[in-house]
């Protein structure tokens, strides 16, 4: 009966931890677009709701002047039915509410979009990361076993 040889893939640890430290950076710049893009989320889901809630209050308003509330000025809307929403850059358009609002609704649906992207490339690269670090604890482990075989071999030598 004779063994068949066993299938063998030579890999350089050194290009495994290369490739493993590529895509830790590749991983933390996913993990931080997508941070960014729930940002992004919430603020555009708090433009719409308080867009909403604009148009049910009477009299004056609280508005924040930071992203904190740390400050609020007292304020009255000029026009209830138009909105000023950011078109991108530094260019701005006075909507109506229904418009304003439409556009912030595609605008979230496309972040999500992007979100949902975000996320696939990330579970992708962690997966494969997590594939390099197991062949690397297996190499190290390898490595420490012949290392201990060694002195074995030399002192029955």
């Amino acid at each position: 009966m004779s063994k068949e040889p066993r299938d063998r893939i030579t890999v350089d640890p050194n290009v495994l931890l290369a490739q493993a430290q590529e895509l830790a950076r590749y991983i933390e710049a996913l993990q931080n677009a997508l941070a960014a893009a729930e940002a992004t989320r919430t603020n555009i889901r708090t433009a719409i709701e308080t867009i909403e809630a604009v148009g049910q209050e009477e009299g004056e308003l609280l508005v924040p002047a930071d992203t904190g509330g740390t400050a609020y000025f007292r304020a009255k809307p000029l026009d209830k039915g138009k909105v000023i929403v950011h078109l991108g850059g530094e260019y701005y358009a006075s909507l109506p509410v229904d418009q304003a609002r439409e556009k912030l609704e595609k605008r979230l649906d496309a972040v999500e979009k992007q979100e949902a992207e975000l996320r696939k490339k990330l579970e992708e690269a962690t997966r494969q990361y997590q594939a390099i670090q197991s062949i690397l604890q297996q190499l190290a482990i390898a490595a420490r076993q012949a290392q201990q075989a060694r002195p074995a071999k030399e002192q029955s030598g």
